[in-house]
């Protein structure tokens, strides 16, 4: 995670790689962000959705473990899945043998995330004083972190060679076992629940009831970002955190943290229960049939020769749910 906050932003993943942002194992604790692209060469080209995902994770870490009560309270805590806030909780100083190697990779030197936070705190939450036993309680936690952003952690293209695009192909095909395996953060706007790819990745989400969601990765070609401390670098502009506003609610069998945008927020339980319904309605369809409802439906693409692709997924990913 120290990577990805000393250079506050997400970066294509062949620079990220190039830099050893991206690390080729499983974190002690993966997060997964769903999400939609603003543009078709970046999908957060002003930070918005990095900022997002930062606050996110800090906030969460001071609601699980009880830091800052002196000014957070009940109404401005983040809703944090329970899973998410025990795993949290349940953190010890001491690296277990398992995160060892994790540690290890992530190292870099000079960069500390205690000072980091310091910075970041001033600039994002503002009127915030936090104790220095509590900056190093959450810099401990943001340690054992790994995000799986695709604009970072899948090559995009052109592809630079054969290989690239194997990697590329392997992660969206396995995109499933990804989410189903991670904390799934959704950094959605009130556009994204009509994006594809947002659907499928909400559909596979929402289906194992034992696996919360919070809606705001063991193969070698799964990265994650090495978020060690959060790049911010005091986000470079003040102005930032002041238009990124949140909804955030409870919505029974799921649990939302929906980003509003400024325009219509889409109401969490208007969220979930379009999540819901569309799952039955795509639920037995065929590859076509799924194509022809997400084009019915404007459900789009960013790439409109990727809908044929999703559709593909989510067909063949209901079809093993049923079975």
């Amino acid at each position: 995670m120290k990577r990805l906050l000393q250079h506050h932003q997400f970066l294509k993943c062949s620079r990220a790689r190039s830099i050893g942002m991206t690390l080729p194992i499983r974190p002690p604790i993966p997060v997964f962000v769903s999400h939609r692209w603003h543009s078709l060469r970046n999908p957060d080209p002003d930070g918005y959705q990095y900022h997002v995902v930062i606050r996110f994770l800090v906030e969460a870490i001071c609601l699980s473990r009880g830091l800052c009560k002196r000014f957070f309270t009940i109404g401005t805590y983040p809703v944090v899945n329970q899973r998410l806030q025990k795993i949290f909780s349940d953190l010890a100083p001491e690296w277990q043998a398992g995160e060892q190697k994790w540690r290890v990779l992530q190292d870099t030197g000079q960069f500390h995330i205690e000072t980091w936070l310091k910075n970041w705190i001033a600039s994002s939450l503002p009127g915030l004083f936090f104790e220095k036993d509590e900056i190093e309680e959450i810099a401990m936690c943001l340690e054992r972190v790994g995000v799986w952003y695709d604009y970072s952690c899948m090559p995009q293209k052109p592809f630079q060679s054969d290989a690239e695009e194997e990697m590329f192909d392997w992660n969206l095909n396995n995109l499933n076992s990804l989410i189903s395996s991670s904390h799934v953060l959704m950094a959605w706007d009130e556009e994204s629940v009509d994006r594809a790819w947002c659907l499928y990745e909400s559909i596979i989400a929402a289906q194992d009831e034992g696996f919360n969601v919070d809606i705001t990765p063991n193969h070698p070609s799964k990265l994650f970002l090495d978020l060690g401390g959060s790049g911010v670098k005091s986000v470079g502009s003040k102005e930032l955190p002041t238009k990124i506003r949140q909804r955030i609610e409870v919505v029974p069998g799921l649990e939302i943290n929906l980003l509003e945008s400024g325009v219509k927020s889409v109401g969490s339980e208007e969220l979930a229960t379009k999540i819901h319904q569309r799952t039955e309605e795509l639920t037995g369809l065929e590859t076509n049939e799924v194509e022809n409802f997400l084009s019915k439906n404007r459900i789009q693409t960013a790439l409109p020769g990727d809908l044929p692709r999703v559709a593909r997924l989510i067909s063949s990913y209901l079809a093993g749910v049923r079975q």
